[in-house]
């Protein structure tokens, strides 16, 4: 049984947020930026994000030296410039790319990777001049651990 850790499937998050070609025709041109969670404020990208996690909890799904684990991601994007008459469907077609996009990683893209599940979205700040919006996720793994 092919295993992974969180952070393992972080960098496979990153590569394939950063191979989107957005639905969107507004802003195609602008690529996803990845910001580290403390450098995410202090971003200028037109499209930003940032991943943040929780720690990793085992569930049902002991199997030979390890265990099934699962844990919760929010997935917090940002926008600047952005007209507030496409914004929220901007938010939302990014919202269709980015979860198609964590979803095709499952085992084997991303081996040990097992479930992708879509909680929802959440906008947050949004002005006249930027945007964020909330994109959670709950992500099941198989780890090995060295148990029986």
């Amino acid at each position: 049984m092919q295993t992974t850790t969180t952070a393992q499937i972080r960098e496979a998050i990153i590569d394939a947020v950063r191979d989107i070609v957005p639905r969107s025709e507004h802003l195609r041109d602008q690529p996803w930026a990845y910001r580290r969670p403390e450098e995410y404020a202090a971003g200028a990208e037109v499209r930003r994000y940032s991943i943040e996690t929780s720690a990793a909890r085992p569930v049902w799904g002991v199997f030979s030296h390890g265990e099934e684990y699962e844990f919760k991601m929010e997935l917090r994007t940002a926008y600047g410039g952005v007209a507030l008459a496409v914004l929220a469907d901007l938010i939302t077609l990014d919202g269709v790319d980015l979860r198609e996009a964590i979803d095709n990683l499952r085992d084997p893209t991303c081996a040990g990777l097992i479930d992708v599940s879509y909680d929802g979205s959440e906008p947050g700040l949004v002005n006249e001049t930027a945007a964020e919006a909330m994109h959670m996720f709950t992500l099941r793994y198989l780890q090995s651990t060295g148990l029986d």
